[in-house]
Parts: C-alpha cells; structure tokens; sequence
C-alpha cells in the first residue's frame, strides 16, 4: 500500500480538472446577521455557501490535495519523530562510549513514551471558542475541534483562532487613542501604550455633483444591499459653521468579519510582523485600505455633506476592504476564507472649543426662538385683553341706550294723554325750580301738579 499527494487546482473548494467536488468538501450554514444597515454591510447574505477543502496545501503557489487520512499523515509523523529521536540517543550514547544494552534501550522507550504523552496536549487544549489548525512544518494540516489535541512535539503546530465574530476599531480602542489636551504635546508619551487619533481636516465649501462624479469616479455609486448607494451632493449653508468652515476633527471607524475557513485563512494571511497575530495582520491591512478611503472622500466633503452622507460612506468603506480581500459584494472571500460582515465611521469628534461654540450657537438659535415666541405670546395677550375692555365698555354703552330708549318710549306713551302733557309741564317746572329759580304756582299750578301725580300712577308698570 502506498501513500502519496497529489496535485490540482482549487477553485471555490472543488478540484478544476473534475466536476465532481473534492474528497472532503464542507457547506455551512450561515444565517444573515443585521449590523444595521447604516455600517455599510448588505443584510442578506447566502444561506449556503462552499468551503474551499479543508485538506488544501500551499507548494510554490500550487494548492495540494490530500489523498491520505490526516491521522495516518499523524502516525507517520510521530514515527519518523520516535525514530529520529532514539537513533539520536543511540548515537549519542555509543559516541559517549556507552555500550548498546537493554538499559539503553529501555532509557529511550521512556524518552519516546513521553514524548507522546507530552504530545497530547492536555495542559492548553483548544478552548469551545476557538477554531484550532493543526499545520505540519507550516503548512496547514487539518481542523481540530475542542479538546486536548494530539500534536507532536517540534514538528506539528496549533493555530488557534477565533469562532466568533471579530470587531477591530482604527486606530484602536477609545480608551487606547490619544487626545491631548490644550498644554500637552500632539504625540502620545513613549511607553503610554497610547496611540495618535486619526484627525482628517474636512472642505470649507461643498462639493457639487458634477464635480463629486470626478473626483468619486470609481465609487459615486457603490454596491449596497443588491442596488447602488448614490453619493448625495445636497448641501445646505448655515450658519453654524458646519457647511463653510475647513474643520478638522477626530475619525474612528470599525470592521468587523468572521472566519469561516481556518485552513484557507491562515494559507492567505501571514502573521503580523510585531505581534506574529494573524488577526493584527488582517486589522492592518484593513485600516490601510479605509484610511485611504476616508482621506480621500473626507477631505473633499463639508462636516455637513459628510453627516448627510455616512451611509454612502460606511458602504464605501465596506466595498473598498472587499476588493482588498477579492470578496464578493456581500463580503464573503473565498481567498481569504473570512466573512466581511460591516464597516462603518462613528461620530465626528470636534475639539471642546469647537464643541462649545457649537453649543452657544444652539443655544443663541433656542434663545431666540424662545424670545420670538414669548413676544407673540405676551402680544396675543394684549389683544385678548383688548378686546375684552373694548367689548365691556360696548356691552356698556349698549345696555345704557337701550335703558335711555325705554324711559323715552314711557315718556313718549305719557304725553299722549292729557294728564301726560300736565305732568310734563310740571316736570319742567320742577327742573327750572331745582335749578335756583323761584316758580309761584297758583290755583291752576296746584291743580296741574295733583293732575301730574295721577298720571303718574296710571302709568307706573
């Protein structure tokens, strides 16, 4: 029986010079996770999709297939070790004079059994977490499962990997980024483990669509949940600074992706030069391409375009990293064997001066609006009270016409009778008397007068 590799092409986890798939060839199931449409990830992913096989080998840029279980490659491996490593101690033995005997032998069955149990590596298992490789002098070998796994020693590595999704923030974490206050120096201390904010000065005009189609030539319209996401040249000039001021201010943004093919991501990504981490390298990577990005799209656009447009832009940033890892538009890189699943820019960060002067702005804005409507307040106020005196005052003089319009009709009935017109005579008389004139009334004025008073009582209601 003989073992042997052989050799193909690889093409989305199916052997190119077949149309039957590979020896092992993985489908998994993943489900569409949402991370909010605004970061620039389309929300409907597929539900299936291939893996490249997970017995895949990299040679001078040629992709092996494996023909021979992964635990026969293991057995001979850890024979040929056995081997190597007793004919050491034979050969050191005999060159230190020491005679081949039953001792010796027995001294490197010892060697070799613990060897083996050194092997199974029990005291750092893979954790249900992680995703573990085990690679042969480098080169990716198979993908193990939780538990204590059996690697020998020298010869067989573990890759560890993460299960879960994988968030990166550039150029770091909040509380690791550097913002100097007004008396400190513009860069982080040394050994503060702190590092510089990324600050991107923006326009001081906005910019229009035809010029925006120039400069915005290879992403004016970018690919975004199955139609395209068109840059939006609306601009609106204000006051507040926000559309006519060259400002600068502190950008974040953030990735995040998920490994779904250990073997293929870690033949596509080497180790990151400082921290040998894989997922640094891929980190690296990532923020180089939408730092880029972001330079070139920011500093063209007003803070308020930019706050207009954060969609386009998160959809931008998204686009660019896939064309980096040759995804397809909904993030997914055979290449690289990770799922892109969102890239977005978080809120601007302006300096306190800058902050508090915005917020004078509001307030002056509130203030004066505030007045405005506590001047049209207090003046319907005013009216209605207005317009209450005037209608009290005109209810008044109402009521004291209409009280003169009676007393004229009852005086109008009583001179139509004689005796009336005896009693008004009289009433004159009266009125001339109480006016400091002396009237002498005779027999004739006494009988008037006795003549008015039973008028008077004839008429009285």
């Amino acid at each position: 029986m003989t073992f042997g590799l052989k050799y193909g092409n690889i093409v989305n986890g199916r052997d190119s010079t077949k149309n039957s798939p590979t020896s092992v060839e993985v489908v998994r199931k993943a489900t569409s996770q949402s991370f909010d449409n605004s970061v620039g990830k389309n929300t409907s992913l597929p539900t299936h999709r291939s893996l490249a096989a997970e017995e895949t080998r990299m040679n001078n840029g040629k992709i092996l297939v494996q023909d021979v279980p992964n635990g026969v490659v293991i057995f001979l491996i850890t024979l040929v070790t056995l081997i190597i490593i007793n004919v050491i101690l034979v050969l050191g033995a005999l060159m230190s004079g020491f005679e081949y005997t039953a001792e010796l032998m027995k001294f490197s069955s010892a060697v070799g059994l613990a060897y083996l149990i050194m092997s199974w590596q029990f005291y750092d298992p893979i954790l249900a977490e992680e995703l573990g490789v085990r690679s042969v002098l480098g080169l990716p070998l198979d993908k193990v499962s939780a538990g204590p796994v059996y690697a020998p020693l020298g010869v067989v590595t573990i890759d560890r990997l993460p299960t879960a999704t994988v968030q990166r923030e550039f150029p770091a974490e909040p509380q690791k980024i550097y913002l100097p206050k007004d008396d400190e120096p513009d860069t982080p201390p040394k050994d503060s483990g702190l590092v510089p904010a990324l600050r991107i000065t923006f326009a001081n005009r906005p910019i229009d669509e035809t010029e925006a189609r120039r400069v915005f030539a290879g992403f004016y319209t970018v690919p975004h949940g199955g139609v395209g996401l068109v840059f939006n040249p609306t601009a609106v000039i204000a006051d507040d600074g926000l559309s006519n001021s060259r400002i600068t201010a502190v950008v974040q943004h953030i990735t995040r992706f998920r490994i779904f093919n250990p073997i293929q991501f870690i033949i596509a990504v080497p180790p990151q030069d400082e921290t040998g981490d894989r997922l640094d390298e891929v980190a690296r990577q990532v923020e180089d391409e939408q730092v880029i990005a972001l330079n070139n799209i920011l500093s063209q656009l007003t803070v308020d375009q930019a706050t207009r447009n954060l969609p386009w832009i998160n959809a931008v940033l998204f686009h660019k990293v896939c064309v980096h890892i040759k995804a397809d538009e909904n993030g997914h890189s055979d290449k690289w064997g990770i799922d892109l699943e969102g890239a977005a820019i978080k809120p601007f960060q302006f300096n306190r001066a800058l902050n508090a002067s915005m917020t004078k702005t509001a307030e002056a804005a509130f203030n004066a609006v505030a007045t405005v409507r506590n001047a049209g307040a207090a003046r319907e106020a005013a009216i209605l009270i207005g317009q209450g005196a005037a209608q009290a005052a005109q209810d008044l003089e109402q009521a004291t016409l209409e009280g003169r319009a009676e007393g004229l009709a009852k005086i109008a009935r009583l001179a139509a009778t004689p005796e009336g017109q005896t009693a008004l005579a009289t009433e004159v008389a009266r009125a001339v008397a109480d006016g400091g004139n002396a009237v002498i009334v005779g027999t004739d004025g006494m009988k008037d007068i006795i003549a008015l008073a039973a008028a008077v009582t004839k008429i009285k209601p």
